[in-house]
């Protein structure tokens, strides 16, 4: 996760061109993340043939699988485990 931790860290917060290899690198990391460790999206990426590889341009995240919020409204889909969710009131 060493990509989004310095997107983070990336303080120039105008400078679209010049965080953009972080902000693709940040979410081929999450792709990444997202598919190892949720059953669901693993399945959802290998049912439309998505290898995360095919991101090499901002143009090139729209072939992501969507997933719509509607959906998630009704079904957990965990990516880490339960007991790692912190709720904050």
């Amino acid at each position: 996760m060493k990509a989004r931790e310095n997107l983070f860290k990336y303080n120039k917060i105008y400078d679209q061109e010049g965080s953009e290899d972080l902000f693709l690198e940040a979410m081929k990391e999450s792709v990444i993340h997202h598919r190892l460790n949720n059953e669901f999206y693993h399945k959802l990426l290998d049912e439309h043939h998505f290898n995360v590889e095919q991101i090499r341009t901002l143009e090139d995240l729209v072939s992501i699988p969507p997933i719509p919020a509607n959906f998630l409204k009704y079904h957990e889909i965990l990516s880490i485990r339960p007991s790692d969710v912190e709720v904050y009131a």
